[in-house]
């Protein structure tokens, strides 16, 4: 298929206005279509983890990272970082259908700090394991034998995430070694930022940094060309990247492998999604015929309890009552030989005992 062609089909291009931009025309409407004297196309998807990855790791880019980095630590009041060395800058197409692929931007500042950044467009239930686990990575991973412990360096994992992992009502949180009760830091080598797209406002921020680490943000989330130029209005580190995204765009082979990557990651989604729904199902029939399987169990148990208890119950009530009986009977018999021995009349003796004629005969 022609470059053009695939073009046409993906951009999903309709007329409108247009109006002049930095270097291309933009849709008046808000849709992110750009137009140049070449043809029109559709923007890739910025939170596509292989675009994210290489709109900072395109030759150039790394004070784009930096500036991006410092934005999210001065949001938080962290020390900031006076350069940086993309350690992962390749990107290799044919792993990118991998499912252990992570495509994330790991890199190293002068001082040693280690810093990974991530995005992420669907929940994992490890989420929060998975997070430890790259952090802890790169922690481990830094000593060589014979280093020292003093010799770590602080380590930042950075996750963008468009959904909602955290209770938390602001869409930065940051994570650190810290008492419970106290606040006091343990540590300061380990650091984690969570960063949820799902939770982003539109109304201007209180602060400056927090503004502009917004306009990135609201970038990445996929905002419309026509909102570009106030994103940029003082920041040429965003506006390079937003015209790196113009550029891959354009690029056939960034496209195909950036919709293999997105279909992949799609795919993958659907298939745990199924597996889930499946899972559910088999575990509630599974568990309805436990359940019933325990509950005739148990029932068949308490019944015989219940049975039992009241076996015993009305037995005791039966001996009881003819145990009563029997010492009532004897009773009589004795007051009746009494009455005999003393000449009472037999009537009378059967009237006052309640013994039958045939009773007081045996006892003469």
């Amino acid at each position: 298929m022609q470059q053009e062609q695939l073009l046409e089909q993906s951009s999903g291009y309709r007329t409108g206005e247009w109006r002049v931009g930095q270097s291309f025309l933009w849709r008046e409407d808000g849709a992110n279509e750009v137009e140049r004297s070449d043809g029109t196309f559709s923007l890739l998807d910025p939170k596509n983890d292989f675009v994210f990855k290489k709109l900072f790791c395109t030759p150039g880019n790394e004070d784009a990272l930096l500036r991006f980095i410092n934005l999210i630590f001065a949001d938080r009041g962290l020390p900031q970082i006076e350069d940086i060395r993309i350690l992962n800058p390749n990107l290799d197409g044919s792993s990118l259908l991998e499912k252990s692929i992570v495509l994330d931007v790991h890199a190293i500042a002068s001082s040693g700090e280690l810093i990974n950044i991530e995005m992420q467009l669907i929940y994992h239930q490890e989420m929060e394991g998975r997070a430890l686990y790259y952090w802890a990575k790169p922690f481990v991973e830094q000593l060589k034998r014979g280093q020292n412990y003093h010799e770590l360096k602080r380590t930042v994992t950075i996750f963008l995430l468009d959904f909602t992992l955290t209770e938390q009502m602001d869409w930065h949180s940051l994570y650190q070694l810290r008492e419970v009760d106290s606040g006091e830091p343990l540590s300061d080598l380990l650091e984690i930022h969570v960063i949820e797209l799902t939770k982003l406002q539109t109304e201007a921020m209180e602060t400056e940094t927090r503004q502009a680490l917004m306009n990135w943000l609201y970038f990445f989330k996929g905002a419309p060309l026509n909102k570009w130029p106030n994103l940029i209005a003082e920041d040429q580190q965003l506006r390079k990247v937003m015209m790196t995204l113009e550029s891959i765009s354009q690029d056939l082979e960034a496209r195909l492998l950036a919709i293999s990557r997105e279909k992949f990651v799609r795919d993958q989604f659907a298939i745990r999604k199924t597996a889930y729904e499946e899972g559910l199902k088999q575990g509630i029939e599974d568990g309805l015929k436990q359940g019933m399987a325990d509950g005739l169990k148990q029932g068949k148990a308490e019944g015989k309890a219940e049975g039992k208890a009241e076996g015993k119950a009305e037995g005791k009530a039966e001996g009881k009552a003819e145990g009563k009986a029997e010492g009532a009977q004897l009773k009589a018999k004795e007051i009746a030989i009494l009455m005999l021995k003393e000449g009472a009349p037999i009537e009378f003796v059967m009237k006052v005992t309640g013994l039958s004629k045939e009773v007081l005969d045996s006892l003469e």
